[in-house]
């Protein structure tokens, strides 16, 4: 099963890349990205029912196929902490 035929997805440019670009969390998101996700986040969160912030419901493209290195090293803990806040 696609991710994309059962999500919402989110789409990240990685601000740079700090080390291996083989490793994910070489490839760096930036706070402009993180403050976009999190008003994303919180937009969703009253607009659709049952959306739920929590680490089973927010996920990475790397969760569902651990082949891609994307998003690279976003910081799922952070986006939920900040949107919970």
């Amino acid at each position: 099963m696609d991710a994309d035929d059962i999500a919402i997805t989110i789409e990240t440019v990685n601000s740079e890349i700090d080390g291996d670009p083989t490793l994910a969390e070489s490839w760096k998101i930036s706070d402009a990205s993180y403050e976009t996700i999190d008003k994303l986040v919180k937009w969703m969160d009253k607009t659709y029912s049952g959306f739920v912030i929590d680490r089973e419901h927010i996920r990475k493209h790397n969760d569902y196929n651990p082949s891609t290195l994307c998003p690279g090293a976003l910081d799922v803990e952070r986006v939920i902490a900040t949107a919970k806040g």
